[in-house]
């Protein structure tokens, strides 16, 4: 007996669908990184068997001898076709019955489970983290520019210097020493040697000037 394609769905028969994924629920652990923010490294994934998939599903299943995970982005004659929620393309090949184990139902770290969500819940939260993605693509050069020229001001630094003492601290390892910058325990900095210069994280440059650094008394 053949699948039938449905909208937005895929029902197999019994006799067309991969062996492994007619079993009871299994657990894989995830690696690589072309589901996040959906997946995380090293989480462990609860696969559920499954003789039907969706449009939006995240699904299990074998690509010339690898085991992938990655979501159901179309259905059609041709087969199934995937892609990662972190990836710009999609996936070259199209998928058969045979290739799938199982649906993604839920992650676990530790002793901490969250359900993981497919069909229009699954792509409604792909079409939201690629909104966001393509939003922080486009805002972050132009926040980048703000950022550094409003710290060249240098206004923000003569106003908040007094209130403001970072310290830097000299560090040794391994015979190696560096200089870091740091605000209480949390280092804000550090000294590169090859460029001769001091990298500040964002957005303390906002209230640090690079040039009264070599002023800070430094602690071994």
């Amino acid at each position: 007996m053949s699948p039938n394609i449905g909208q937005k769905s895929l029902l197999f028969s019994a006799d067309t669908f991969n062996n492994e994924s007619r079993k009871c629920i299994d657990y894989y652990a995830h690696t690589g990184r072309s589901m996040n923010p959906t997946l995380s490294y090293r989480d462990l994934l609860e696969i559920e068997p499954s003789n039907q998939v969706l449009i939006g599903d995240i699904i299990l299943f074998r690509y010339k001898g690898k085991l992938i995970v990655h979501r159901i982005i179309d259905i059609a004659e041709e087969g199934i076709k995937t892609r990662g929620d972190n990836n710009e393309r999609e996936d070259f090949e199209f998928l058969t019955p045979q290739d799938i184990i199982g649906k993604v139902v839920a992650a676990w770290q530790g002793h901490k489970r969250r359900k993981i969500y497919g069909g229009l819940m699954g792509r409604l939260f792909t079409l939201y983290i690629r909104t966001r993605r393509n939003l922080y693509r486009n805002t972050v050069p132009i926040l980048t520019l703000i950022y550094y020229f409003i710290a060249s001001w240098g206004i923000l630094q003569w106003l908040i210097s007094p209130f403001f003492s970072p310290k830097i601290v000299r560090f040794n390892y391994q015979g190696q020493n560096s200089l870091k910058l740091m605000i209480g325990s949390r280092v804000i900095g550090h000294y590169d040697c090859h460029l001769d210069c001091w990298k500040i994280c964002p957005p303390f440059l906002l209230f640090i000037s690079k040039a009264t650094l070599s002023q800070e008394k430094i602690i071994v």
